[in-house]
């Protein structure tokens, strides 16, 4: 396949998830990767996620929003988010701490929050996931927001908490609310 271009890798990954192979498409999706050559687009991530469904991999979902937060690929890895949910599937804890770490890893606050009060009603307060909103309000320089969020939580704020917070007041240089916290 020479040269490769977006439009070759799309239709590749689209002509497999047509002839019902879908194993293959998520190793297509990785050599994309690897070479390095071009971005891979929202319709390749929709076919690789529609691919999911039929293999019943939410996992790989969770994979791919990883991958794209790794890449700052923040409002790529929110559009899987968004297919994952369209396509039915109900994204487990793991699915929102990913989701919550390309807000986070991104600056997208707003979204964040309203990942969050989505899981909320999805699956209650999910332990695993305050750690991540302390960071997403940390690093947007948040720092009382984030505060704010420790003290009002229904459990006991954990080392996690307080060690991200203090973190973020030392990347924003707020010694007055490190000090305090420490």
């Amino acid at each position: 396949m020479e040269p490769k271009s977006v439009a070759s890798w799309s239709a590749l990954i689209s002509a497999h998830v047509s002839l019902g192979i879908w194993c293959e498409c998520h190793e297509i999706l990785g050599d994309l990767s690897r070479e390095g050559c071009c971005r891979a687009e929202e319709s390749m991530l929709f076919n690789v996620l529609s691919s999911c469904t039929h293999l019943g991999a939410l996992d790989l979902g969770s994979v791919m929003i990883s991958g794209l937060t790794l890449h700052v690929c923040g409002l790529e890895a929110l559009k899987v988010s968004d297919d994952v949910l369209e396509q039915g599937l109900k994204p487990d804890d793991v699915a929102y701490i990913c989701m919550l770490s390309a807000c986070s890893h991104t600056g997208l606050v707003k979204e964040g929050l309203q990942c969050f009060e989505r899981m909320k009603v999805e699956l209650g307060i999910v332990p695993s996931t305050l750690g991540c909103m302390v960071d997403l309000m940390g690093r947007a320089g948040k720092l009382n927001d984030a505060y704010a969020f420790i003290k009002n939580i229904p459990m006991e704020p954990n080392g996690v908490l307080w060690h991200t917070i203090l973190g973020a007041c030392k990347v924003h240089q707020n010694v007055e609310m490190g000090e305090t916290e420490s």
